[in-house]
């Protein structure tokens, strides 16, 4: 018969864990994983403390920067850090773009007021500079994988703190195509909603708001060149065709949110939100990683 442990038991079991985890420490630091300098755990104790106490019931009353350091607090050096730039307002309440000026309220941009777009809004974690960039950078080019849980984790707080309370269905990584799925690996997109708590009930996976992930909903029909060094019209035409809805069942009369790394021009995510609504979704949001200013 097991013998079932005592307080005082566990105390020491927790004592002698976390001796093992400080020697361990201390013999085999932590690297910063944006410019590989070493990280002092105590350090980001006593700075970040409060901020890792961020949950999922209110997050936003949390700022970009405080989410940003409970995310990544203790795998960054205090120089990456701090050199995160977060989207600030004022900001376009439809695309998301920081407008240069940090007087006045958030409004419409120029672009968004001069014509319909086929999503409600966008909204990013940070801007696509400085620590995100090469982070993401790291991620995707070089095969970081691990990266991947950080990243993941940030964009789960900023679900919740820019769409907890709307009436978001289903969750949609903006996929690969599978020549490009071959090339680099991994699906970079996929891999970071992969790392988000799903709650696993009857077959399928929720977020606590009730969002369901549907990855296979939406499929990336045409192996399209890089976007890169491509101005907005040519960005609009190279996506032209290029998604596909595999069954319009699963996003039939939802509200879709759209995930992807980064929001440059939105030719690519606008081009997957005219399929998704083409084939009846209800609405279409995106949440970005970053946000090109």
């Amino acid at each position: 018969m097991l013998r079932r442990r005592s307080g005082k038991d566990r105390f020491w079991i927790r004592a002698a864990a976390g001796a093992a985890r400080a020697v361990s420490l201390a013999l085999f630091p932590g690297t910063c994983l944006c410019c590989g300098t070493f990280v002092d755990a105590r350090a980001d104790q006593s700075e970040s403390g409060k901020t890792r106490l961020i949950s999922g019931t209110e997050p936003y009353r949390f700022s970009g920067e405080e989410i940003f350091a409970a995310a990544a607090a203790d795998k960054l050096c205090p120089a990456c850090l701090h050199a995160f730039v977060p989207v600030k307002s004022p900001y376009c309440l439809r695309c998301g773009l920081s407008f240069r000026s940090r007087a006045g309220d958030n409004h419409l941009c120029g672009r968004c007021l001069a014509g319909e777009k086929p999503f409600v809004s966008a909204r990013s974690c940070g801007a696509y500079t400085t620590t995100l960039q090469t982070l993401i950078h790291t991620y995707k080019y070089r095969g970081k994988t691990g990266i991947g849980h950080l990243l993941g984790d940030l964009l789960y707080r900023n679900f919740l703190k820019h769409f907890g309370n709307e009436p978001v269905e289903r969750v949609v990584p903006v996929p690969l195509h599978r020549k490009k799925l071959v090339s680099r690996g991994f699906d970079q997109v996929f891999h970071m909603v992969d790392q988000w708590p799903w709650k696993k009930r009857y077959g399928c996976r929720k977020t606590p708001t009730g969002a369901m992930l549907t990855a296979n909903a939406l499929v990336r029909t045409k192996h399209t060149d890089s976007q890169t060094g491509l101005d907005r019209k040519k960005r609009a035409v190279n996506m032209k065709s290029a998604f596909a809805v595999s069954e319009a069942s699963m996003i039939e009369g939802r509200a879709v949110l759209l995930i992807d790394d980064v929001y440059t021009t939105g030719a690519t995510l606008e081009a997957c939100a005219d399929t998704l609504l083409r084939a009846g979704a209800a609405k279409v949001y995106f949440l970005t990683l970053a946000r090109a200013m």
